[in-house]
């Protein structure tokens, strides 16, 4: 368990450990324990001690410490009259740790179920004046004591809200609420996951809630709010009804189960527009090509029985020439819609595939900038951190070919200038020998299609690395696939580049542990 820091604006620098405890005791018994302070400083403090009581404060998790007059009859929950501990003050050497030992005398008379209270520690005493347990330390630190006392335990709690952000979106990204409340007398943890389904009742995410954790509890009375954030594939056919179900359960003497289902849409309103417009554009021709196809077969009619009555009537053959020119301008009307309409479609992909491509520049800028070098290095070697290059298959094939009759060469001449290249062939087999197959390579999926990352990381176990490890990236937008590499694996990276049948953007990232391969919508 990690020690509570606290620093003021002097730079005073105090910790305590443990932060949280939590035991089990019985009426009538006498528990004892210590907490720990580590000066973290370079000379000596002093601190003092004081106990005090606390509720559960606002629903993300905070605890309120509260005032309680010890004349005061039954305290419910609260326990900081239970407590005996050396209040100081306490004299801790520069860069050493003292262990404060405290005891716990729990009532005969003691009810049933959780009872809570803190032992904080600062720099400043206390001010007890007009009773209760009035907190004035300046550097405050405090370990939580949460106590269940054995009787009539009564664990049970409620979902009061599980929801989303939005019935409709458009992307797989999703914020989930979970409001959980304690109707017990005891604290408890509640620990599950929520399940994410698609419309075949696949699964397609899980997010952990308190697994593995000391936090999390919620306070008789109280409740407790946690917001979750879930991503999933993107694509045409991922749109659909999803369904997320919280599964939640508590309790230590009976373990209870609570659910909650909730149902979302995905629907990309983009690519349905582009979908359904098609759809209807080519309903639209249709119905026209049929209209006009029955016009034209009466204007022949017309025309076939104008011929076999011979008639001398003017006025129809006229009006047949007025019909076929009709039939003319409607020629060049669908054309013109037709070119309207591919114009149309290709502006919108167009538009879109810049706007990709730009959202990407700003990812690897934004990535750029948050890296750890100082500025002013990466002024000095500006030559270096945005060295990017792109990898031509070929040329490497054609480098590694020239490499290997240089080293043939070397087997069959002797001469003085074989001996330099012989030299020379030696650097490279040495810059070759540089490959590191047991690196970290983590293999990113940044193109959304499913199942790509996997595919690249088959790729490198077949080459002979071994270290692999896959995800996602940040974004789905990359449009090329890009290789992050340190100066020491260059040789490495370009050597992961020559396994790609697409172009690959080698980038060099000297603040990162081994290698990063995004994989781009350019891969086959």
């Amino acid at each position: 368990m990690n020690p509570v820091l606290a620093r003021n604006d002097d730079g005073l620098a105090l910790s305590i450990t443990p932060p949280l405890i939590k035991n089990n005791v019985n009426p009538g018994q006498v528990w004892k324990s210590s907490i720990k302070l580590i000066n973290n400083n370079s000379y000596e403090i002093k601190v003092y001690v004081q106990v005090s009581d606390f509720e559960g404060g606002p629903e993300e998790g905070t605890v309120k410490f509260i005032s309680v007059d010890p004349q005061s009859g039954d305290s419910g929950y609260l326990m900081s009259r239970w407590i005996a501990i050396d209040l100081g003050p306490i004299s801790i050497p520069a860069f050493s740790s003292k262990e404060i030992p405290y005891v716990v005398d729990v009532p005969e008379d003691a009810t049933p179920g959780g009872h809570y209270a803190a032992v904080m520690a600062g720099t400043k005493p206390g001010d007890d004046s007009g009773g209760g347990s009035k907190i004035s330390i300046s550097t405050m630190l405090s370990s939580l004591i949460l106590l269940s006392v054995s009787g009539d335990i009564d664990e049970r709690g409620r979902i009061r809200e599980f929801s989303t952000n939005q019935q409709v979106v458009q992307d797989a990204n999703i914020d989930f609420a979970v409001r959980f409340e304690n109707i017990g007398n005891v604290h408890i943890q509640p620990q599950g996951e929520i399940q994410i389904y698609d419309f075949w009742d696949q699964e397609k995410g899980k997010i952990l809630i308190n697994h593995n954790k000391e936090t999390g509890n919620v306070l008789p009375g109280g409740i407790r709010k946690w917001n979750f954030n879930w991503a999933g594939e993107k694509g045409f056919f991922r749109m659909g009804r999803y369904k997320a179900v919280l599964i939640l359960s508590y309790g230590q003497q009976g373990r209870e189960t609570v659910d909650r289902t909730l149902y979302f849409w995905v629907l990309n309103f983009k690519v349905l527009a582009y979908v359904f417009g098609s759809i209807i554009f080519l309903v639209l021709m249709i119905i026209f090509l049929v209209r006009r196809s029955i016009k034209k077969a009466i204007i022949q009619t017309q025309e076939n029985i104008i011929q076999l009555q011979k008639t001398k009537d003017g006025d129809k053959p006229v009006k047949i020439k007025q019909y076929q020119e009709k039939q003319k301008r409607g020629n060049k009307m669908i054309i013109f819609v037709v070119i309207v309409f591919v114009i149309f479609i290709g502006g919108v992909f167009a538009v879109n595939n810049i706007i990709n491509k730009n959202k990407d520049i700003k990812v690897l800028q934004k990535e750029k900038t948050n890296t750890d070098l100082p500025e002013e290095k990466m002024e000095e070697e500006g030559d270096d951190s945005s060295d990017i290059m792109i990898v031509d298959i070929d040329e490497i094939l054609n480098k590694d070919t020239q490499v290997e009759n240089q080293e043939k060469d070397i087997d069959d001449k002797k001469s003085d200038d074989n001996i330099e290249i012989q030299g020379d062939a030696q650097e490279k087999k040495e810059e070759k020998e540089k490959i590191d197959k047991d690196v970290s390579i983590q293999v990113l999926n940044g193109s959304g299609e499913s199942g790509v990352a996997g595919t690249v990381a088959d790729i490198l176990k077949t080459s002979g690395f071994k270290n692999i490890y896959t995800g996602n990236a940040s974004d789905f937008n990359h449009n090329i696939t890009l290789i992050r590499h340190t100066k020491e694996n260059v040789k490495t990276a370009e050597l992961i580049a020559n396994l790609f049948s697409n172009i690959v953007k080698l980038e060099l990232f000297d603040n990162q542990d081994g290698l990063v391969v995004i994989v781009g919508k350019d891969f086959k």
